[in-house]
């Protein structure tokens, strides 16, 4: 279609899913891990009220917080990369697949060492 940005129409969308998707994923994960942990706490014979007190005591409001960043950055990243990879592809169902696995790697190695450093500035601010 003529006078249509492609980038308005596809990636913006993508990228407006993923920003709010993946740090829900995450709250949704964190909580299923938290009543998992009770379970196995609970099995241990550890009282609901020592563990919710020891979320206070071990886990500090940078934790959450980091919970919440991390996801965000990694959601925008993903999209990019795989938005941008998709939309130079070429050649065909060949093509699409060498570019799918290229897009899975990239993210793959980029989010890896996007983690490392963001895990650094968040040491510093601790």
């Amino acid at each position: 279609m003529e006078g249509t940005d492609i980038v308005q129409r596809l990636v913006t969308p993508r990228l407006k899913a993923m920003l709010l998707a993946m740090p829900l994923l995450a709250i949704m994960t964190d909580g299923v891990s938290l009543l998992g942990g009770y379970l196995i706490a609970a099995g241990y014979g550890i009282s609901p009220t020592m563990y919710l007190s020891s979320f206070t005591q071990f886990l500090f409001p940078i934790d959450y917080v980091e919970g919440l960043i991390k996801p965000f950055v990694f959601g925008g990243l993903i999209t990019m990369i795989a938005c941008h990879t998709g939309l130079n592809t070429g050649g065909g169902a060949e093509g699409v697949g060498a570019a799918a696995k290229r897009a899975v790697v990239v993210a793959s190695v980029t989010v890896l060492m996007v983690d490392f450093f963001l895990a650094k500035l968040i040491v510093v601010f601790r």
